[in-house]
């Protein structure tokens, strides 16, 4: 075992569920490098979004997130940027 193992079990234990803690600690990181992304960037999207970015690869690595969640965020990252179902992106 790791030590992200054993945090994530350690937070399981808390909240009754060891999948439940490691989505938990994924926000955690996640939260956290959108915090300092934004602190540093002044809130321009592109770095925003290569901190979010970062924070979800790493809960991914960390075993504390499956990796579908990367294809999910990213689908939704996507349709965030490109807005499809929007007047000016040439839809309805």
């Amino acid at each position: 075992m790791t030590v992200f193992d054993d945090l994530k079990n350690a937070m399981g234990d808390l909240v009754g569920d060891p999948t439940l803690g490691g989505y938990l600690l994924g926000g955690v990181v996640v939260g956290a490098f959108l915090v300092a992304f934004i602190i540093v960037s002044g809130k321009e999207p592109v770095p925003v979004i290569l901190g979010m970015g970062f924070g979800v690869v790493l809960a991914v690595l960390f075993g504390w997130w499956e990796p579908w969640t990367i294809v999910f965020i990213g689908l939704l990252l996507a349709f965030l940027l490109i807005r499809p179902f929007t007047s000016d992106s040439g839809g309805v």
